[in-house]
């Protein structure tokens, strides 16, 4: 997943959706906790963690807000479909499901070389080519090199 292609999406999507401030807000925490449990593979990409654990304190510390408004926040997320929770045992952190905004983007399997740990994370399908931001070539027509 790229953060800043999910934002992108993110902003298309509330073309037609609506969001509380508080939600957004936690939407953006969650992405930036997210990015820092990814995984950096030999090729030098980032795969994003299917799921991540979060104590809520460390989030009501980021957002400078009460336990309560952050539990209406993250309920809103779910709703809307953003997001999936599940609340962890006593004295463990819940754990958080980022839904993607980008096509193409979808969950798969990854062995760790070391220990055959197996970690969910997410990865693109379909044709690599697909996801080039350049102009497709119409017949005839040649598009500057950037």
């Amino acid at each position: 997943m790229s953060f800043f292609k999910e934002i992108r999406y993110l902003f298309a999507w509330l073309e037609d959706q609506e969001l509380s401030p508080g939600a957004f807000f936690l939407w953006v925490v969650l992405m930036v906790i997210n990015a820092g449990c990814a995984l950096l593979t030999t090729s030098g990409e980032w795969l994003w963690r299917v799921e991540f654990g979060v104590a809520n304190e460390r989030i009501t510390d980021v957002m400078h807000c009460s336990q309560r408004q952050m539990m209406r926040y993250r309920q809103e997320l779910v709703e809307q479909g953003r997001i999936k929770y599940k609340k962890g045992n006593a004295g463990e952190a819940g754990v958080y499901t980022m839904i993607p905004l980008r096509p193409n983007v979808e969950p798969r399997e990854i062995r760790h070389v070391l220990s055959e740990r197996v970690t969910m994370v997410y990865d693109y399908a379909g044709n690599p080519a697909s996801f080039s931001l350049e102009p497709e070539k119409e017949a005839g027509k040649s598009y500057p090199q950037t």
